[in-house]
């Protein structure tokens, strides 16, 4: 199993940045990962929209964070 990991632009905050190479060098021990920042797009959120759907693969499962999302239970 590989995990592949998509977001737009790129970490600014230099915190974040450090803790996000942290955690890919723990979960690169357990299994492959990619990680695919994507370019921001100059507009609206379509246009991100495309560009991200454009980066995964129709085979692959999608798994969406969204902080407004709903939490998921075992």
């Amino acid at each position: 199993m590989k995990l592949r990991i998509a977001w737009i632009g790129k970490t600014r905050n230099p915190q974040l940045a450090k803790l996000c190479t942290d955690y890919i060098s723990r979960i690169e021990h357990f299994l492959p990962l990619e990680i695919a920042e994507i370019k921001e797009p100059k507009g609206l959120v379509e246009a991100e929209s495309r560009k991200l759907m454009a980066a995964l693969d129709p085979a692959e499962r999608v798994v969406v964070l969204d902080p407004k999302g709903t939490a998921w239970n075992s």
